[in-house]
């Protein structure tokens, strides 16, 4: 019986010398490319360079917002931050160019 006992106390002091196994379980999270920011500077930059035509109090707004969030998305290298940026520009720029002809032919009919 001695020996039994002997074989049980090896056995469970080999169990504790061992050194433990720990099972280490990797999370691996897929960034997903989230453009959505850049496609709103797009869209509103499409919206606000179509406007500029017939509604140039609309076309401010919409230009401003392309910009602003073209220049956030583009800081977060999001694609079309870039072309949301330029469209926005463009409809200023023509905004600005309707406020001086209209002034300038004002001003020309006045004389």
């Amino acid at each position: 019986m001695t020996d039994d006992n002997q074989n049980s106390n090896n056995n469970t002091s080999n169990n504790e010398d061992a050194p433990q196994k720990e099972i280490v379980r990797e999370v691996v999270v897929e960034k997903r490319e989230d453009n959505s920011l850049g496609i709103v500077a797009l869209v509103t930059g499409i919206l606000a360079l179509v406007t500029s035509f017939c509604c140039p109090f609309i076309d401010i707004i919409l230009a401003i917002i392309a910009i602003v969030t073209g220049i956030i998305a583009h800081k977060n290298d999001q694609q079309y931050g870039l072309a949301g940026i330029i469209l926005g520009a463009v409809a200023i720029l023509i905004w600005f160019l309707a406020i001086v002809g209209v002034g300038f032919i004002a001003i020309l009919e006045g004389l």
